[in-house]
């Protein structure tokens, strides 16, 4: 169009290049809003998917290992690391590629017009890139910084709010709130600083970069002056050279976010790779019967409607542990009763700390150190001296104490 115009060319001849051109623009348009749509589709998924993994990890994993971790950890990882992966994921292969792949084009193109001019147009490309290489190196250990310092103003929000009822209670708002407040500037003043380092790369990459007519325009006229580069040639230079930085910009963007990805995911992997609880064998052989798991039920802390649960499932084996611990003793006396009759040529297992709730058992095993020391009926163990008959006379003791 720019040749026929600097010939005497008229609107009618460049209305079919207009058609073109148009054409174009609406393939861009629509294929764009199609990869844009699949990808974002395809990522949502993913991130379904993904915490959904996590949250049934979580139900395979040792209590113990859950309640050694903050549960503003967990909300961090399943909420936070996970949702920010979702610009990588769906932005990253349609708009990356074509955002590399545009600027590639367009200096080719530029080269096979003109090299000496295609060398011009990437000078402020170069410098931009060696400085986004610069800026790239500390970008990882940067983002990791920031993980932690937010995980750890995360745990301190829920210890803060979880814990409000007792700092109340015990007048400790000021200290509790210092170390809430303390946690929280941290975590700003870490982005505060971040950026304030980063400044100077950020300022040579979004200034010099996109001014590429700085070495086109001095080079081009100095060629054109001297009669090696046609007028053509040179203002279709011009208007492609402008489009060779944006894309690189939004390009570059994309490295950056790649190492957000490698943090993420390494955080990710520690929840999905963790150990899991180690499950008993599915049966078990018994003075020669074969004993699954489905013969036995498991209570813990239970009540009423719990137990009676093991009641209607009829199991022959039924493991309680402290089942009566939460109720009162008049009317733990009864839930006992009840237990006693329904539990009828049934196996009772019972872990107790409360000693008359296993008095009428057939055999008691007292553990000292994860060890047994005793073994025997009640009247068996009192008999003799050890830990089972301290306990039952420190009990009376503590039955008839009274303020004086």
């Amino acid at each position: 169009m720019i040749r026929l115009l600097l010939s005497g060319g008229g609107l009618r001849e460049c209305l079919p290049w207009c058609g073109v051109l148009l054409a174009g623009y609406g393939g861009k348009a629509l294929f764009s809003a199609m990869s844009t749509s699949a990808s974002h589709t395809a990522t949502y998924y993913t991130l379904r998917d993904l915490r959904k993994s996590l949250l049934s990890k979580l139900s395979r994993v040792p209590m113990g290992t859950i309640l050694d971790t903050p549960s503003g950890q967990y909300k961090t990882t399943i909420v936070d690391r996970v949702e920010g992966m979702e610009p990588t994921l769906a932005h990253l292969i349609p708009e990356m590629t074509a955002n590399a792949l545009v600027p590639l084009f367009l200096a080719v193109y530029i080269f096979v017009l003109d090299w000496r001019m295609g060398l011009a147009s990437l000078v402020t490309t170069v410098i931009g890139l060696i400085t986004a290489s610069q800026s790239g190196k500390t970008y990882a250990a940067r983002w990791q910084g920031a993980v932690e310092v937010g995980r750890r103003m995360a745990n301190a929000i829920v210890e803060y709010i979880g814990g409000i009822q007792i700092v109340k209670a015990f007048s400790q708002s000021a200290g509790s709130y210092r170390k809430y407040s303390k946690a929280v500037e941290d975590n700003a003043q870490y982005y505060v600083d971040w950026m304030a380092d980063n400044q100077k790369y950020m300022c040579v990459i979004q200034a010099p970069t996109p001014s590429v007519l700085i070495a086109v325009l001095p080079v081009g006229l100095l060629l054109w002056s001297g009669g090696s580069l046609a007028v053509e040639t040179f203002l279709t230079i011009i208007i492609l050279s402008l489009g060779l930085t944006g894309p690189l910009l939004a390009a570059m963007s994309f490295v950056d976010e790649l190492a957000v990805v490698g943090t993420n995911v390494g955080e990710i992997s520690g929840i999905l790779n963790a150990p899991e609880l180690e499950r008993p064998a599915a049966a078990v052989t018994l003075h020669g019967t074969e004993i699954t798991l489905s013969h036995v039920f498991f209570a813990y802390a239970a009540e009423g409607p719990e137990i009676l649960q093991g009641m209607l499932k009829d199991a022959p084996i039924i493991i309680l542990d402290e089942a009566t611990a939460s109720v009162d003793p008049e009317n733990e006396a009864e839930l006992q009763a009840a237990i006693e009759a329904l539990t009828h040529n049934k196996t009772i297992v019972m872990i107790a700390h409360r000693l008359k709730t296993v008095r009428n058992a057939d055999q008691i095993l007292v553990l000292d150190g994860g060890h047994i020391v005793q073994q025997g009926t009640h009247e068996e163990l009192l008999g003799q001296p050890g830990l089972y008959a301290r306990f039952i006379g420190e009990r009376k003791e503590a039955a008839g104490w009274k303020l004086a």
